[in-house]
């Protein structure tokens, strides 16, 4: 088999959901103004963004991380969650079934461009403003100092913290969950699925934004939306199912279309 060349950082079994016929996938381009479609196969991929160009397996990421591990997995949650509409009120679900879904959550997350991008520039930048402060102390002269690191490595190395990314996992997992049901309206995604409204009482990066979020909405298909709230649960065995109005909809919506990259799926109409 040839290596992989197309890594997808929204993984195509999630696309599908929001496809017609599992082929392609319609989307406004924020950029441009314009309505487009587009092959999954060829959407929401950058040419080997995980590659590992100094790795004795240089694509450890995107084949034995994600494609072999975590999207096999997100694939089978994807295709339970098909199964509920707003006939019940609430499904049993654990704490060990919530982790798998909060993992999901957080390395989706993680594994955008625009994780990567802004947490290595953040880091890159604190490094050098301490190199600076250092030289400086001990009288060097400095023009001029760059940071030039392997991107993928570093990017690596964040996906792969098992101890922060566990910490992040107990958090979402003791909060108040609650799945949004429409049977008729559609809930929108992007190139960003997890959407998170951070916290207003504290200052929050981007990248910490999944740490001290507020609310985050995680479409799941079009009908369907995972709610997660940063108030403690009444149960940590069930989720509460909800049918919602087109008014609360339109307000969700909005959230998604407002914190989306560049692209915005629907698999309908986009109003």
């Amino acid at each position: 088999m040839s290596d992989p060349k197309k890594h997808h950082y929204i993984p195509q079994c999630y696309q599908r959901r929001f496809s017609t016929d599992n082929v392609c996938v319609k989307y406004f381009d924020k950029g441009r103004g314009v309505v487009c479609s587009e092959e999954i196969g060829k959407f929401c991929q950058i040419e080997n963004l995980y590659y590992l160009a100094h790795s004795s397996n240089p694509y450890y990421i995107e084949t034995e991380f994600f494609s072999h591990n975590i999207e096999d997995k997100l694939g089978r949650l994807l295709i339970y969650f098909d199964s509920i509409n707003g006939d019940c009120d609430k499904i049993d679900f654990n704490v060990d079934r919530k982790a798998s879904v909060a993992k999901q959550i957080v390395l989706q997350y993680m594994r955008t461009p625009q994780y990567r991008d802004i947490k290595y520039k953040n880091e890159s930048n604190a490094y050098l403003s301490q190199l600076y402060t250092l030289l400086e102390y001990i009288g060097f002269a400095i023009e001029e100092l760059r940071f030039e690191g392997d991107k993928a490595e570093f990017h690596k190395r964040r996906l792969c913290d098992e101890q922060e990314i566990s910490e992040i996992i107990g958090n979402i997992v003791d909060m108040k969950w609650e799945l949004l049901y429409t049977p008729q309206e559609e809930f929108y995604t992007s190139d960003n699925p997890v959407v998170i409204k951070e916290k207003k009482d504290m200052p929050v990066t981007y990248c910490d934004a999944i740490k001290y979020f507020n609310e985050i909405y995680f479409p799941l298909n079009p009908n369907l939306l995972l709610h997660i709230m940063s108030e403690r649960t009444d149960s940590r065995r069930h989720i509460a199912v909800r049918t919602i109005d087109q008014d609360e909809i339109i307000e969700i919506n909005n959230i998604i279309k407002n914190k989306a990259p560049h692209y915005i799926l629907y698999q309908n109409q986009y109003k």
